[in-house]
């Protein structure tokens, strides 16, 4: 069978009840992954503003400089 269509078969078996979805399938090396990826997109990371000027080692200014 096509892979196609084992997956339209299945689809409709577990919409109708008959097989029970599967949550998490197992891979060849032996690790448990979701069997669906999550469409949401993680929240941005906040942005941190400074106060003041940035401060740099007297040492790195001097090499920067020259």
């Amino acid at each position: 069978m096509n892979q196609s269509t084992v997956y339209r078969i299945r689809r409709g078996l577990e919409e109708s009840g008959e097989v029970m979805q599967c949550i998490t399938v197992v891979g060849r090396d032996g690790i448990e992954q979701p069997r669906r990826k999550s469409k949401t997109k993680p929240a941005p990371k906040p942005v941190v503003e400074r106060d003041g000027p940035t401060t740099t080692p007297a040492g790195l200014r001097t090499a920067l400089t020259t």
